[in-house]
């Protein structure tokens, strides 16, 4: 069985409430801490069936593709399975970075649950290669059938059920006819679907001619339809805004007050990129939006928005809302700023989480959280068979390959984190490496590894692999001599802006490895600002030479704090 395994998925902490927000939280119990869920948790889209409350995110290149979330109370969410498991539905290969699964939604009608999502296989201005598919199944844990494709007018689809009978698919509109090389948004185009054929009917048509929003939503309310949407692009600018109409097809008049959630105004909150938003309606007829935000760090621990990087990526957060007087829709506190604290009725006792992973690799099967870049985790490569008590990882691609990485990784879920593993290796070349990585994609990330040379033998080094804009520079810190080493233990630490990796002969005596490394490059903000992902700690193989080294990793060690 796994040792203290506590997957910090589903981190929360109940705290007390102060004075400001208690005279806002009568007949509240507790209150959660955002985010709920900590790490590469971007686009969170949130259901509710009955009692269960469901919540998908994005998950780009990774594999599996779109992780569902379960929870009974909105405060407690476990990782309980994801959508695209196979690549009979989903075919990464070859997919780029921050590209593939965007902002998939969920909705249930008639007895099936609908997830629709978009595949972006091209961003390359002025053009976007982005198909919007649609797949279903009886339960989240599947068997899902399909996928169908729908449209590719643009990202973001979501279906809306209108209580007629009739569903609707809304998306974004891209439009590639200017003069700046650059695709832009029209506004949100919709179309009829017919849940029993599982098709479009009718034509696409614009409902809302506006630039630069996205994400959108369609929620019916005492005779409303409120159409929500995420605005101000992905980065600090970010929001939600809402607009309504008696009309499904419009005229939609926007909210004076807009947005209604966003932390753009408010560099000194801690959520900051506050937006991508949408809604769920509980059991006792209280309102909570799912939502987007990040916790950034900053180089001089000054809330310098120009020294702000995400290493985390967007994490999924959740606020209590409220309907006005007037019928539009505003954050419990009448603030559009994301609050650290949100009170949740009915919720009860206080969970703290010691938020330490540790696997043994004892299991029959790899745990659940684990993903691999583009590929499924395909046994015959990731082996738990091999060697009893040890997962054997076959060398694979270099870094660079959008193809065959051999990797397993977990989202960095704190700025406070240490990664730690031991490793049995004999590499017969430098063609051949082995050990633990900080990966943010295939052009940004730092790899203390195991590898030979004709000088020293075998070796232990870091890899600096440094991709600002369009240029990636990779460079080796030092050069260990292990020769002789039957187990190698290996570690990171990740404090704030600042990682450093060490090594050692028994794991407890703990050797420097090199310089403290700069880990904002870990992050969406450095990566020429079209990353949308997160970092991860991983273990991983490459052999570029025969594909035939493998690695033995004896754990496979999380703590965070």
């Amino acid at each position: 069985m796994k040792i203290g395994q506590k997957v910090f998925l589903g981190f929360v902490f109940f705290i007390f409430a102060s004075n400001a927000l208690a005279q806002n939280s009568i007949g509240h119990d507790h209150f959660v801490k955002n985010p709920i869920l900590p790490g590469f948790n971007p686009d969170p889209n949130i259901l509710r069936v009955h009692d269960d409350y469901y919540i998908i995110t994005s998950s780009f290149e990774w594999f599996p593709g779109i992780p569902v979330y379960h929870s009974k109370n909105l405060a407690d969410w476990k990782l309980v399975d994801y959508v695209l498991k196979d690549e009979r539905i989903l075919n990464l290969s070859g997919t780029g970075n921050s590209r593939g699964i965007y902002a998939p939604q969920i909705s249930y009608k008639d007895g099936l649950f609908f997830v629709v999502y978009t595949n972006v296989k091209t961003n390359d201005w002025p053009y976007v290669d982005a198909m919007n598919f649609v797949v279903w199944s009886e339960s989240v844990h599947g068997p899902w059938q399909g996928p169908v494709f729908l449209h590719a007018a643009g990202i973001d689809p979501s279906l809306f059920h209108d209580d007629d009978g009739r569903s609707w698919l809304l998306a974004n509109e891209i439009d590639f006819r200017n003069n700046n090389n650059q695709s832009s948004i029209r506004g949100i185009v919709m179309q009829e679907f017919s849940t029993k054929e599982k098709k479009l009917t009718g034509s696409l048509k614009r409902i809302v001619e506006k630039s630069d929003i996205e994400g959108p939503h369609i929620y019916k309310h005492k005779g409303y339809y409120y159409l929500m949407v995420a605005g101000g692009g992905t980065s600090w600018e970010h929001n939600v805004s809402v607009a309504r109409s008696k009309i499904l097809w419009g005229p939609y008049e926007w909210d004076e007050q807009n947005p209604v959630l966003s932390s753009s105004k408010r560099k000194d909150v801690r959520l900051q990129k506050a937006g991508h938003g949408s809604l769920v309606e509980t059991a006792d007829g209280e309102w909570y939006m799912a939502h987007l935000a990040s916790r950034p760090v900053y180089k001089n621990n000054e809330f310098d928005r120009e020294e702000g990087y995400a290493i985390l990526g967007r994490e999924g957060c959740l606020q209590k809302m409220v309907w006005t007087e007037s019928g539009w829709l505003r954050n419990y506190t009448a603030s559009p700023f994301p609050e650290d604290s949100i009170p949740l009725k009915g919720v009860s006792g206080t969970h703290l989480d010691s938020g330490i992973y540790c696997d043994d690799f004892s299991d029959k099967a790899l745990d659940i959280g684990y993903r691999r870049p583009r590929k499924p985790i395909d046994t015959s490569l990731f082996s738990l068979k091999a060697r009893n008590g040890f997962l054997r990882i076959y060398g694979g691609d270099s870094f660079r390959s959008f193809y065959d990485q051999n990797m397993i990784a977990r989202p960095v879920i704190s700025l406070q984190s240490v990664a730690e593993t031991c490793v049995e290796f004999d590499p017969a070349g430098f063609r051949q490496m082995a050990g633990l990585i900080c990966y943010y994609d295939t052009r940004n990330f730092y790899y203390i590894r195991i590898s030979r040379n004709e000088a020293k033998g075998k070796n232990i080094n870091v890899i600096i692999s440094d991709g600002e804009g369009w240029n990636t520079k990779e460079l080796l810190q030092n050069n260990i001599p292990v020769e002789g080493w039957d187990k190698i233990y290996l570690r990171g630490e990740l404090h704030g802006h600042s990682i450093r990796f060490y090594y050692s002969s028994d794991g407890k005596k703990w050797i420097n490895a090199g310089d403290a490394l700069d880990a904002t490059k870990l992050s969406d903000d450095y990566n020429n600002k079209y990353g949308f992902t997160g970092t991860f700690w991983g273990i991983c193989a490459q052999d570029m030479l025969y594909r035939t080294s493998y690695a033995d990793f004896d754990y496979f060690k999380i703590t965070s704090r």
